[in-house]
């Protein structure tokens, strides 16, 4: 009889401490908007950023933006964004990029006023002019995925 109790118990406690995949990914996510969760250089040499990053970027006068970067090895970016519900138009820009002193941000050089992009596990977090993260009530949609 007590063997049965301790298998049920551990069966619920198995139950109960396991989470969905989305549930992981939200939570990594809402780890990297509201935390550096490595020391300085760390995604430059450690993480695999290369690649293509997608999402939705908040617009003042539009829907949003969609966004597509691609980052390469060798510092070249692909950048596409689509204003959406302004035009069907692509707009397409490519340059280098260049790494931040702390080995933790991408900087796009290729603009009027330089872009950069904090690089986590899988997420790029793009920052305001200054380079800062975003904060507010919109902070969790300046977030592009890598796919």
């Amino acid at each position: 009889m007590k063997r049965t109790y301790i298998i049920i118990a551990i069966g619920i406690l198995f139950l109960t401490n396991c989470t969905s995949e989305v549930e992981q990914e939200q939570y990594q996510r809402d780890t990297v908007i509201q935390e550096n969760p490595a020391p300085a250089s760390y995604a430059k040499v450690s993480l695999d950023w290369e690649g293509l990053y997608v999402g939705t970027l908040p617009c003042a006068d539009c829907e949003g933006i969609e966004t597509k970067l691609r980052i390469n090895y060798d510092n070249s970016f692909e950048l596409k964004e689509r204003y959406i519900g302004k035009s069907n138009r692509d707009f397409t820009s490519e340059g280098t990029f260049r790494w931040n002193n702390a080995g933790n941000t991408v900087i796009l050089d290729s603009f009027d006023q330089p872009r950069s992009y904090f690089v986590a596990e899988n997420y790029l977090l793009h920052l305001d002019t200054e380079g800062n993260r975003i904060e507010g009530e919109l902070a969790q949609y300046y977030v592009l995925t890598k796919e």
